[in-house]
């Protein structure tokens, strides 16, 4: 790959020859651009500073469901007497 010069073009232009089709971003719009890219077969590259997923996968989204999902199953065990059911206290960790 050529010297990159002081604004980047020749880094860019390089980049443009090898491939078709560049994500910047490994977030959840990234992954799918640069998987869908692939699968029509492009030259694919994908970019990513930090960990694949993004924010959602690590800190937003997933995360918060799994939490909010354990809430509800911890409430539903304390409230199993109201339903007839033998209840039971979640333990706690």
């Amino acid at each position: 790959m050529p010297e990159p010069a002081r604004d980047g073009r020749h880094w860019m232009q390089a980049a443009m020859e090898r491939y078709d089709l560049i994500a910047i971003g490994g977030g959840t719009a990234g992954l799918v651009t640069a998987a869908g890219g692939a699968a029509l077969g492009l030259r694919v590259a994908l970019v990513e500073r930090e960990a694949l997923g993004g924010d959602c996968l690590w800190t937003g989204c997933v995360p918060s469901k799994a939490l909010i999902a354990s809430a509800r199953l911890a409430q539903r065990m304390r409230h199993a007497a109201d339903l007839g059911l033998v209840g039971a206290s979640p333990a706690h960790a």
